[in-house]
């Protein structure tokens, strides 16, 4: 349901808090579950947590902030993946297209 992504999110902050060292799979579940469950700002926060993000970690935020209509946020993120080495891809660009278009 609607809550599923609060669930998510907890199960991040159980493992985190229990010593378990979160990869980029883990952390990228949890932001796709904050995109899904509507939860732009909390997915930003997530990926602001992953220490190197990789091409899929910028598309689930990407994602994120192209459901949300964030567009300026969404151009920020593939300014930032270019700036981390990471080319964009056609998934990135058209979610960034996305959220220029809401």
């Amino acid at each position: 349901g609607c809550q599923e992504w609060v669930q998510g999110v907890q199960l991040l902050q159980s493992l985190r808090h229990s010593g378990v060292r979160l990869n980029n799979v883990a952390r990228n579940a949890g932001i796709t579950a904050c995109e899904r469950g509507q939860q732009w700002a909390s997915a930003l926060n997530l990926f602001s947590e992953v220490p190197r993000p990789d091409a899929v970690s910028f598309g689930t935020a990407l994602g994120a902030a192209e459901r949300a209509g964030r567009w300026l946020l969404a151009l920020g993120l593939l300014r930032a993946a270019t700036g981390a080495g990471i080319q964009s891809n056609l998934v990135m660009l058209s979610l960034a297209a996305g959220a220029l278009g809401k």
